[in-house]
C-alpha cells in the first residue's frame, strides 16, 4: 500500500492516518521473521510476546506458564479443541499484561500451543473497541472517542499486535482536561481543550473562540491547525456586506424569513423554517414548518411571547414581498406595527436575515458532518445552530453575545454538549431488576421549556435531564 493510493478511514482522522504510514513505513526494512517495530512516540511496544489477532479465536490463548492477576490454577475447563482434531489441556487461567496501561483477562494458559492468540469478540467487548482489518494492517479504534488506541501488522498472512496507547500521551494538557481524558488513552492525538470547543461550539471562528477561552472558559488556544470540517460548511463565493445596527433597543426592529423548500423532510416532517432575528441584540429564533401558511400563526404567537414575557411590543417587521407576510398587514395595521417589505428580486433589502440564514446553515453543517448523521436531522441541527449561535460574540455587537443583549446577563456554556455523541439516558421506570438502567441514544440538542436534552434512540426523539455523554 503507497502513499499515494492511501485513502482516508471511516473515523480516523487525517493525523491519524499519517502515522499509521509512518508506522507502516519501516515494513520493507524490517527482518521478515520478526513482526513487531520499534515503538514510536505515543505508542508502546505489546509484550515482548507475539500476540496474534484472531476474529476465529473464542477465547485469549497462550502458552506462557506465567500468568498472573488472579491466576487459577485449578480450573476445569475443557480442553481446547485444535484444527487437526487433537485436543490441548487448559493448565491455568489468568491475566497477562499487553503494556503499562492495558491487559487481557481470562487467557487459557495452554502449554502444548504454539501461538499466541488474541480472541477479537473479547478484546473488543473488553476495551469497548472496534478491530478494522486492512490489507497490510489493523487498528483499534475506541467506540466511545473514535480515536486509534491500537495498531496490528500483517506478517505471513497473520495480523501481530505490535503498538498499543499509552498515558503518557496526556502529559501536555491541564489537569482539568487531563481527568476528563485519562480513561480514554489514545496514540498520541487526543483532542486538545481548543479543538473540543471548537467542536462544542458548532466550528465557530478563531477569533470568537479566541475571546471565549479568555472571557469564559478560562483555556488558552494550544492550537492552529485547520479544521477539515470547516470548509467543507463554510466556504462560499462571495462575502455579504458588513452589517449595521439601526435600533436603540430591542424589539424596535426585528427582521423575517421563510427559508425553504427543502428537498428533504426533517424528523418532524418540516420542509421550511421561519427566522425572526432582533434587529439590536442579533437573538434569533427559528420555527420548524411543514408549511409556509403556517408562518401566519406563529408570527402572532410570536408577538404575544414577546409582549408578555419582556412586556414591550414589536414596532417595525422588515421581511421580504412573500406572499405569507403581505397577508398580516391588516394584524400589523391593528397593533401598530410599521410593515416594511423588500423589492420583488431584491434580497439584498433584507440583508440581515439572509446572512443569518447562512450563519446558522454554516453551523448546522457542520454539526451534520462531524456527527456523521443523514440529511433527515437537518431540522436539529439548524435549531441547535440558533442555540448556539445566540450565545457566541458576534463583532457587530462589539464582541457581546445577543444572549447577554437581551436578556443582560452572560450565557452559561456548562450545559453544551458535542452534538451527535453517544448518550446513555437513565431509565426511571425498570420494569424488572434485570432490565438494562441506560438506553442508548445519540444526543441531537436542547428542548425549549425543560432543563434537559434532545436525544434519539433510533425511534424516536425524546428528552432526558439525566443522561451519560460519552463525548462530553
Amino acid at each position: 500500500m503507497s502513499k499515494e493510493n492511501a485513502q482516508p478511514v471511516i473515523g480516523i482522522s487525517e493525523a491519524q492516518l499519517k502515522q499509521l504510514l509512518s508506522l507502516l513505513d519501516t515494513k520493507n526494512t524490517e527482518s521478515k521473521s520478526q513482526p513487531h517495530t520499534a515503538a514510536k512516540p505515543g505508542l508502546s511496544k505489546v509484550a515482548s510476546r507475539s500476540w496474534i489477532i484472531d476474529s476465529g479465536a473464542t477465547d485469549h490463548i497462550s502458552s506462557s506458564p506465567q500468568l498472573s492477576l488472579g491466576t487459577n490454577n485449578r480450573c476445569s475447563l475443557p480442553p481446547v479443541l485444535l484444527p487437526s482434531g487433537d485436543k490441548a489441556n487448559i493448565v491455568a487461567k489468568g491475566s497477562m499484561p499487553l503494556n503499562s496501561v492495558y491487559y487481557l483477562h481470562n487467557v487459557l494458559c495452554v502449554p502444548t500451543f504454539k501461538v499466541d492468540l488474541i480472541s477479537v469478540s473479547h478484546l473488543t467487548r473488553d476495551l469497548n473497541c472496534s478491530v478494522i482489518f486492512f490489507p497490510y494492517w489493523c487498528i483499534l479504534q475506541d467506540l466511545a472517542t473514535r480515536r486509534m488506541i491500537g495498531l496490528g501488522k500483517q506478517h505471513n498472512g497473520l495480523y501481530y499486535l505490535v503498538a498499543l496507547a499509552t498515558k503518557n500521551n496526556f502529559t501536555n494538557h491541564s489537569s482539568a482536561t487531563k481527568n476528563n481524558f485519562t480513561n480514554h488513552p489514545t496514540c498520541n492525538l487526543t483532542v486538545s481543550p481548543t479543538d473540543l470547543w471548537h467542536n462544542r461550539l458548532g466550528h465557530t471562528s478563531p477569533l470568537r473562540l479566541n475571546f471565549l477561552a479568555k472571557k469564559f472558559l478560562n483555556f488558552s488556544i494550544q492550537s492552529n491547525k485547520p479544521c477539515p470540517i470547516c470548509p467543507l460548511a463554510k466556504q462560499s463565493r462571495l462575502p455579504f456586506s458588513p452589517s449595521v445596527i439601526s435600533s436603540l433597543k430591542p424589539f424596535e426592529l426585528i427582521h423575517c424569513d421563510i427559508w425553504g423548500r427543502y428537498r428533504h423532510p426533517s424528523l418532524s416532517g418540516a420542509y421550511y423554517f421561519l427566522t425572526i432575528v432582533d434587529d439590536f441584540t442579533r437573538f434569533t429564533w427559528i420555527f420548524l414548518m411543514q408549511h409556509k401558511s403556517e408562518a401566519q400563526s406563529l408570527l402572532r404567537r410570536f408577538f404575544s411571547y414577546v409582549l408578555t414575557q419582556f412586556n414591550t411590543r414589536i414596532k417595525t417587521f422588515r421581511s421580504d414581498s412573500g406572499g405569507e407576510f403581505l397577508s398580516l398587514r391588516s394584524f400589523f395595521h391593528d397593533n401598530g406595527v410599521v410593515f416594511q417589505h423588500s423589492c420583488v428580486y431584491t434580497p439584498q433589502q433584507n440583508g440581515v436575515v439572509e446572512r443569518k440564514h447562512r450563519h446558522i446553515l454554516q453551523v448546522a453543517r457542520a454539526l451534520r458532518f462531524q456527527a456523521h448523521l443523514p440529511t433527515q436531522f437537518w431540522g436539529e441541527c439548524a435549531l441547535t445552530a440558533t442555540h448556539i449561535i445566540n450565545r457566541l460574540p458576534s463583532p457587530v455587537l462589539s464582541f457581546h453575545t445577543p444572549f447577554e443583549l437581551l436578556y443582560s446577563k452572560p450565557p452559561s456554556f456548562s450545559h453544551l454538549r458535542v452534538f451527535g455523541c453517544l448518550a446513555y439516558a437513565t431509565n426511571v421506570h425498570p420494569s424488572h431488576k434485570f432490565e438494562r438502567r441506560s438506553i442508548p441514544s445519540i444526543f441531537i440538542g436542547y428542548p425549549t421549556g425543560q432543563k434537559a436534552f434532545k436525544l434519539f434512540d433510533l425511534s424516536q426523539i425524546y428528552t432526558c435531564s439525566s443522561f451519560l455523554c460519552c463525548s462530553t
